[in-house]
């Protein structure tokens, strides 16, 4: 290999780094969110939805699991799944050199993160309204 290859090489490695470090500051505060409000909120109103022993949509029954593996394994799962984010989109911007594809990455896990933000605080703002409901309509 010469060393205009190598150096090429070695400018596309180095031009992928600020941008990979850009994305996972970003991801990073989305997972706190994200872990925070599953093991904070979501944590809480499950121990009241099992003292009241309500009968729980799918959707909340799923995202009390979420927060379940979250208190338990999240610790560990949390940074493992940002490191791979980080190589995933690494690669993309700077070995394949598709910064399109980087970029359609970085949204697209981006997205996924929202998503979880907003299910895990409405999966449990459904219970409690119905559960208002009932209280508002039996008085």
């Amino acid at each position: 290999m010469d060393s205009g290859g190598a150096a090429t090489a070695r400018d596309a490695y180095q031009s992928a780094v600020g941008p990979t470090l850009w994305v996972l500051l970003g991801h990073g505060l989305l997972m706190v969110f994200v872990m925070g409000s599953l093991v904070v909120r979501v944590g809480a109103y499950a121990e009241m939805f099992r003292d009241m022993r309500m009968a729980l949509p799918s959707v909340t029954t799923a995202v009390i699991g979420l927060s379940d593996f979250a208190r338990r394994y999240g610790v560990i799962a949390a940074p493992t799944l940002l490191l791979a984010d980080g190589v995933v989109f690494f690669y993309l911007w700077g070995v394949a050199r598709s910064k399109k594809l980087a970029l359609a990455w970085a949204g697209g896990v981006a997205l996924v993160l929202l998503g979880l933000l907003v299910t895990s605080l409405l999966a449990v703002d459904m219970p409690l309204l119905s559960l208002m409901d009932q209280l508002g309509g039996g008085s």
